[in-house]
């Protein structure tokens, strides 16, 4: 390696999202950050307990990187999910986040990093940036959400139960060598929901990320992705659907099948009372969850049956790779997006308003309650935060119901 390079500052870019390493990407080109005064490397950790295909999600983050740096390193990452502290597990976390740290130097060591020279680390949620930061104190954290339950937290941040429990949490890091969770303050926070975000928050030191940057950066990646680039003009009158996560609660493939036909059934039923016109319809697994969620694709002949009268696609199938739809959105220009309540419905409408978005978490609810007896944990906070807390503020990126 070049050694005037292994002298120049250091900048480290944590991509453990798809989504969250799109907004870097957008950042990187709306501040102007290419300078070659600074050193920039994307660090991309994956999971060795996931059950998703790792080389897979490393190609699709280089299609991402690329417009960052050429520099980049994969890492088998063991920390990889947030958990909370207790006194019982004190010292079987402090052996692990001992042992990890070390992890961390050789890899630094290995690919000639001076961590003395890291000056900026950009990241999103889980654990794996808190380490440079132990390493190198004085270097400065610049967070990006990569879902809703980040936007939580800069919601909360300035909550006085929060605050409290944070200097706790650092008082046991500093004692204990174990890091506090991911609602330490960073030095600067990065949001295309920042405008929202400051109404409720007014101390947080965030910015805005521009619609246009993210539009300009996705649209780049996304023609290469498409394994038919005209498909989108052939088709014009398009609404998608993503798949809801409900069967996951399901203990038998039969239930989780007949979650989905069910589910296709209530849809559809949707569709033909408010887009009567339109007569494309994508169905869009999560990305990933084609690995994930192996008995969607014993269903899809039977949601072609189903949606009789409809050109019916799947997004895996006319992709590559399956990006979150906030990718897609100014290619695509659907009439509606159905959805969880999630990051995708909210990036979608704020990147592009006039897309008519709609969650149908209320009959997943029900539904789970009903069938499997339980429904998923997020639900409550989700509809709690957004609908009813902070509706107000959100009311612009808000999806509609559809119970």
């Amino acid at each position: 390696m070049n050694d005037s390079l292994v002298i120049k500052p250091v900048r480290i870019f944590i991509i453990q999202t798809l989504t969250s390493a799109l907004f870097m990407a957008a950042y990187y080109k709306q501040e102007k950050m290419r300078d070659e005064k600074y050193r920039d490397i994307c660090v991309i950790p994956y999971s060795k307990i996931c059950n998703t295909d790792n080389q897979e999600f490393i190609v699709a983050c280089k299609n991402i990187t690329r417009f960052i740096s050429e520099e980049i390193i994969t890492f088998a990452e063991q920390d990889i999910y947030y958990v909370p502290m207790s006194f019982k597990n004190l010292g079987q976390y402090r052996q692990k986040k001992k042992k990890y740290l070390t992890v961390i130097k050789e890899m630094c060591e290995k690919n000639n990093i001076r961590i003395g020279l890291i000056k900026e680390i950009y990241h999103s949620n889980r654990a794996f940036h808190q380490y440079f930061k132990y390493l190198n104190p004085k270097s400065k954290l610049i967070g990006f959400e990569h879902g809703l339950s980040d936007t939580r937290c800069f919601l909360l941040q300035d909550n006085a139960i929060n605050i409290i429990k944070n200097i706790v949490k650092c008082v046991m890091g500093g004692i204990f060598f174990i890091f506090y969770s991911y609602l330490e303050n960073d030095d600067l926070n990065v949001s295309l929901l920042a405008p929202e975000i400051r109404k409720i928050n007014k101390k947080i030191n965030i910015k805005y990320l521009y619609p246009k940057q993210i539009i300009e950066i996705a649209n780049k990646i996304v023609y290469d992705d498409l394994n038919d680039t005209g498909f989108f003009n052939e088709h014009k009158s398009i609404g998608i659907i993503i798949n809801s996560d409900g069967f996951s609660l399901a203990q038998k493939r039969e239930d989780r099948l007949k979650f989905h036909r069910d589910f296709a059934v209530y849809i559809l039923e949707k569709i033909k009372g408010l887009y009567p016109e339109v007569k494309t319809i994508i169905f869009k697994t999560r990305s990933f969850d084609h690995i994930l969620d192996k008995d969607f694709s014993d269903v899809k002949e039977d949601l072609v049956k189903l949606f009789n009268g409809y050109k019916v696609f799947f997004f895996d199938e006319i992709t590559k790779t399956n990006y979150p739809p906030e990718f897609y959105i100014n290619i695509i220009r659907p009439k509606f997006i159905f959805g969880d309540v999630s990051s995708g419905l909210f990036y979608s409408k704020a990147l592009m308003p006039e897309i008519a978005t709609y969650d149908y978490n209320e009959y997943v609810s029900n539904y789970e309650f009903k069938h499997f007896g339980a429904t998923l944990p997020d639900y409550k906070w989700l509809n709690d935060i957004f609908f009813k807390r902070f509706r107000v503020i959100f009311k612009d990126i808000l999806p509609k119901r559809t119970f």
